[in-house]
C-alpha cells in the first residue's frame, strides 16, 4: 500500500504526525490558521522538527516579508520537496496564491517534475491550476512536466475534464496555452492523448488556431496517419483558416514519408499557385 510516497517494503516506515497549524494575519485584519499534515520517517527522526521549522520561516516571510526574492520561496519549497512532503509543498504555492505574492516558474516547476517522475497526476494537476490561477503563462517546461505526469494513464477521462476547467481560468491566451499542451503531450510520446485533445476541444467549440492545426498535421504526419491529416487539412478551410506555408510543408512532409509522391505534387502546386 502506498502512503506519502513510499512502499511497505521500503527502507523505512511513513507515518503520519500531528498536523501542523500556524495562525498569521491577513490583511483584512482577519487571521486565518493553516493547517499542514505532514509525514515523516522512522529513518529520518529529525524531519518533523526541520520541517516545522521551515514551514514556520515561510509563513513568517509571508506575512512579514511577501515581498522577498523569488530565491527565497524557491529555497523553502525546495526543502519542503527534498524532505518529500510534496503536498506540503502544493499547499505553500496555495498561500503564495492567496496573498498575491509572484514567483518565478521555477518554483512551480520545481514541483512539476517531481510529481512528473511519480506520475502523481492529482499533485500534478493541483500545481498546474495554481500556476495558471498565478496568471502566469505556463512555458513549454512546466506543460511537459505536466503532460509526462500521465504518462501511465489511458484514460483521457479525467484529463479532458481538466483541460476543459483549466481553459477557462487560463489567464493567457486560450489557444497559446492549448497549443503548448497538444505539443507537450506529442513530445513525451503520447501521441494519441495529444490527437484526443484535439479532437475534443475541436468539437466543444474551444479557441484553436492555425497553429494548432499545424502542429496536429505534424503529429499524423509522423506516425503515417495519411487519411487523417488529409481530413485535418481539409477542415482548415471549413474553420475559416487559410493555410500556409507551414501547414502546406507539413503537409508535403508527411505524404512523402507515407510514399504518396502523387499527392505531394498536387499540394505542392497548390500551394506555389497561393503565392506559397
Amino acid at each position: 500500500m502506498m502512503l506519502g510516497g513510499a512502499t511497505a517494503r521500503g527502507v523505512s516506515l511513513i507515518k503520519l504526525l500531528p498536523p501542523f497549524r500556524f495562525r498569521f494575519k491577513h490583511s483584512s485584519a482577519l487571521s486565518k490558521t493553516i493547517c499542514f499534515q505532514v509525514y515523516s520517517t522512522e529513518a529520518s527522526p529529525g524531519i518533523e522538527r526541520v520541517t516545522h521549522e521551515v514551514l514556520k520561516e515561510f509563513l513568517a516571510t509571508v506575512e512579514n516579508a511577501p515581498t522577498s526574492n523569488a530565491k527565497v520561496y524557491y529555497g523553502y519549497i525546495d526543502k519542503i520537496r527534498k524532505a518529500g512532503n510534496l503536498s506540503v509543498a502544493s499547499k505553500m504555492l496555495e498561500i503564495l496564491n492567496d496573498k498575491n505574492i509572484v514567483v518565478t516558474l521555477d518554483v512551480y516547476n520545481l514541483i512539476l517534475v517531481e510529481a512528473s517522475q511519480k506520475n502523481d497526476i492529482d499533485l500534478s494537476s493541483q500545481v498546474f491550476r495554481k500556476l495558471l490561477l498565478s496568471c502566469e503563462s505556463p512555458s513549454a517546461t512546466s506543460c511537459l512536466k505536466f503532460a509526462q505526469a500521465f504518462s501511465k494513464v489511458n484514460d483521457c477521462v479525467e484529463l479532458l475534464r481538466f483541460l476543459e476547467e483549466i481553459s477557462e481560468i487560463t489567464c493567457s491566451s486560450t489557444s497559446s496555452f492549448i497549443n503548448k499542451i497538444i505539443f507537450a503531450f506529442a513530445k513525451c510520446g503520447q501521441r494519441d492523448k495529444s490527437l484526443v485533445i484535439f479532437d475534443h476541444l475541436k468539437r466543444q467549440g474551444y479557441g484553436l488556431d492555425l497553429v494548432t492545426y499545424n502542429i496536429v498535421l505534424d503529429i499524423l504526419g509522423r506516425t503515417g496517419r495519411v487519411d487523417e491529416m488529409l481530413d485535418v487539412f481539409a477542415s482548415i478551410k471549413d474553420t475559416g483558416f487559410v493555410p500556409d506555408t507551414v501547414s502546406y510543408n507539413t503537409l508535403i512532409n508527411g505524404l512523402r514519408k507515407a510514399g504518396r509522391f502523387d499527392m505531394c505534387f498536387v499540394y505542392f502546386k497548390e500551394m506555389t499557385e497561393k503565392g506559397g
